[in-house]
């Protein structure tokens, strides 16, 4: 096969054969690794963002790196056969490419098993060469930040960055996939310079080899308008995520999810711009790619939800921002995503709170800081901590301040303010 497309598709029908029939009879015994390794390999000419991939096509494939897994990959027999038909470093390439597919579409539970396999070569299980093994260090560090892992992260990213950068030199495209990441990370630990810095260098080697409207110039621009709409400037915030999503439609046209990050991050910024009629269009349109390509239980859907009950809150629609804020509460606990769940409970607390119910709100704030400080590598400047504690403190102010105005009431006064209470 010659195109990407019709590896596409042949790899679609093997996944199809294998997952959907009974593997006893359509694989001959003692022939698993040659099925594995024929399978693996058009996948290694595929990319995360590749136009064709489809949602049923992800499934298979997360169907099928669950049945590789199956195989005890940890074990030195699996490796013993597979070096007879396929180079470890080959396997390894095609192996990666499966689990960033499925990482990109959410399906977190075989990304861990991925993890685990993946920190075991590199603690030895079987010998790799140092390319081989910062793949798999750049694998760990970037689907950790996903799963709100951050310091193993950035643990595996700076180890992946080190060796890359005495494999290939300072201006390689895998040196910047580091540099980007390490961005994130740092974002999402609210270090706004350092995540700053980390764009930005990887954003200059990107320009130079990639060209200035690659894709992943476009994921570079999307990390610096995030950290610029943390420190509140909005303009250039919304200046990168319109040249981030004008590239992604370049490439991808209407329908892809970074089009729809895109989408997304433009009605935060219009959210925290006071413009909600553009908001409530952007996050829509986001939410509908994101169904559309991967379906409601994935924490990137479960995050335009909660945007968009952020939405209605700010707009005082409360029944319509409950019913976003608990689907996106309840897709977190449904996927595990503790950091996360500790975020929806503030969100609906402070819809609580906006309906006059102090001591309810103090409940969701006490229950979403207990939630968030049970990551204790999130410092207390951070954006989530520093919130929920600003939050009680408000509320406990306007509790108290409650009760000295009934307090001080005169008795007729009172029973007709508990009466219209």
């Amino acid at each position: 096969c010659k195109k990407d497309g019709e590896q596409t598709l042949w790899l679609h029908q093997v996944l199809y054969r294998i997952i959907r029939s009974d593997q006893k009879a359509c694989i001959q015994p003692g022939k698993e690794i040659e099925v594995i390794s024929a399978a693996l390999c058009p996948v290694r000419s595929l990319t995360v963002e590749d136009s064709s991939t489809s949602k049923i096509f992800v499934e298979h494939l997360n169907s099928f790196l669950s049945y590789v897994i199956s195989f005890q990959l940890s074990s030195t027999d699996f490796y013993t056969r597979l070096i007879e038909v396929t180079p470890l470093a080959d396997f390894f390439e095609c192996f990666i490419s499966c689990a960033s597919m499925c990482l990109k579409y959410g399906k977190m539970s075989t990304v861990k098993q991925c993890i685990d396999i993946a920190l075991a070569v590199i603690e030895g299980s079987v010998s790799v060469d140092k390319k081989t093994s910062s793949l798999l260090l750049f694998f760990c560090g970037s689907a950790l930040i996903d799963l709100s892992e951050y310091v193993r992260a950035i643990k595996y990213l700076e180890m992946s960055l080190a060796m890359r950068r005495q494999i290939y030199g300072n201006r390689h495209k895998a040196v910047a996939e580091c540099l980007r990441h390490l961005g994130r990370v740092n974002f999402s630990f609210s270090r706004n310079e350092d995540a700053t810095k980390f764009f930005h260098e990887a954003l200059s080697i990107f320009r130079e080899v990639r060209g200035e409207r690659s894709v992943e110039v476009a994921e570079c621009l999307v990390g610096l308008g995030n950290v610029e709409g943390n420190l509140c400037y909005y303009a250039q915030a919304t200046q990168k995520f319109q040249d981030a999503l004008s590239i992604s439609r370049e490439h991808f046209g209407t329908k892809h999810l970074i089009v729809a990050r895109c989408l997304h991050n433009l009605g935060v910024v219009s959210i925290d711009c006071g413009r909600y009629d553009d908001a409530g269009r952007f996050l829509e349109e986001a939410l509908e790619i994101q169904l559309e390509i991967c379906g409601e239980k994935q924490e990137q859907v479960a995050i335009s939800l909660n945007n968009l009950g952020r939405l209605h809150l700010k707009c005082s629609r409360f029944e319509k921002a409950r019913h976003f804020i608990e689907r996106a509460l309840n897709i977190r606990r449904d996927i595990g995503n503790q950091l996360r769940v500790g975020r929806s409970l503030y969100h609906l607390g402070s819809l609580i709170e906006k309906e006059g119910k102090l001591p309810m709100a103090t409940d969701y704030y006490s229950r979403a800081l207990e939630t968030i400080r049970r990551f204790e590598f999130l410092p207390e400047n951070h954006l989530y901590v520093r919130e929920a504690v600003e939050a009680l403190r408000r509320v406990k102010q306007a509790t108290e301040a409650q009760s000295t105005t009934a307090s001080n009431m005169p008795l007729s006064r009172k029973r007709k303010f508990d009466d219209l209470s």
